[in-house]
């Protein structure tokens, strides 16, 4: 038996590391679905002139969730070894956030809100969503996650 030599690193055994894909195609369909809701609920909330404390409770709930699933995302994308650029949408949400976390602190600690820093939050949340969907479409085609029907 001491002439039987074993190398468990022996190339038979070594697998090609791929990249896994289904989470980011999934974070991206979610990551939509998330850009959609920034855009209904300005829409209800500007434009409609809607209120609800349940619908803002559940909207911030999940906002907070989506945040600490984008700190998870990055983990599983490295974990997973995904292309560079898709820790540009986790990294974006997580910081955008974090700014409307802290803006939002800012004007409640000062009690109240310029119209024009209303509009201006406004304009930016709805460019926020718009990046958000637009940037999720554009990944998805870019890593052939998505057929495009008007091509």
């Amino acid at each position: 038996m001491e002439d039987l030599e074993t190398n468990i690193n022996a190339p038979f055994f070594v697998l090609p590391m791929r990249p896994r894909t289904g989470f980011l195609k999934t974070y991206l369909y979610i990551a939509i679905f998330f850009g959609i809701i920034g855009l209904t609920d300005t829409i209800l909330s500007v434009l409609l002139s809607f209120t609800s404390p349940v619908y803002t409770y559940l909207i911030s709930a999940a906002v907070f969730l989506f945040f600490f699933f984008n700190l998870a995302a990055i983990i599983i994308f490295k974990y997973s070894q995904a292309e560079r650029i898709a820790y540009v949408l986790p990294a974006y949400h997580l910081a955008s956030y974090l700014f409307f976390f802290l803006v939002g602190l800012a004007l409640l600690a000062v009690g109240q809100t310029p119209e024009w820093l209303r509009l201006l939050l406004i304009a930016l949340g709805l460019i926020a969503s718009l990046f958000e969907i637009g940037f999720s479409f554009y990944l998805l085609k870019k890593l052939d996650f998505y057929e495009f029907p008007l091509q």
